[in-house]
């Protein structure tokens, strides 16, 4: 993936921040069965970058590939990083499987979690529940 490949190799925000837009937007597209490997590459370089656009983009990339971002998603959810965490949060409320449904109750019963993060969960469990109907 040339895109992959530019993002890679390369440490301006501009550049990384729309090479994550490309891959948005193939995302929404492709309906991928497994994570590329280079794709997978990118969201891991990405989850370690603290740039807030890099966090935004990366999450929705995630949301993107829907049941194959979710793990990341979940695991992003506990995220020392506040933007990416409740980003995260609304993003698994927004991706329709059981396993969004049940990390949002662990969430919400989570009592060590940032007040910001908890409210997010709160959102995020009614949306669940609008938009899937639980």
């Amino acid at each position: 993936m040339p895109v992959a490949r530019l993002f890679m190799d390369n440490n301006d925000v501009i550049v990384r921040t729309s090479c994550l837009k490309v891959f948005v937007k193939i995302a929404a597209i492709e309906k991928y069965d497994l994570f590329p490997k280079t794709l997978l590459e990118v969201v891991n370089l990405s989850l370690k970058d603290n740039n807030p656009q890099i966090s935004l983009l990366v999450v929705s990339l995630l949301r993107q590939l829907g049941k194959q971002g979710l793990p990341l998603l979940i695991k992003n959810s506990r995220d020392k990083n506040i933007l990416l965490a409740k980003a995260s949060v609304t993003a698994i409320g927004e991706i329709g499987d059981p396993s969004s449904w049940n990390c949002l109750r662990a969430l919400e019963e989570d009592s060590s979690l940032d007040e910001l993060v908890r409210e997010s969960v709160a959102y995020s469990l009614e949306s669940y529940k609008t938009i899937h109907h639980n």
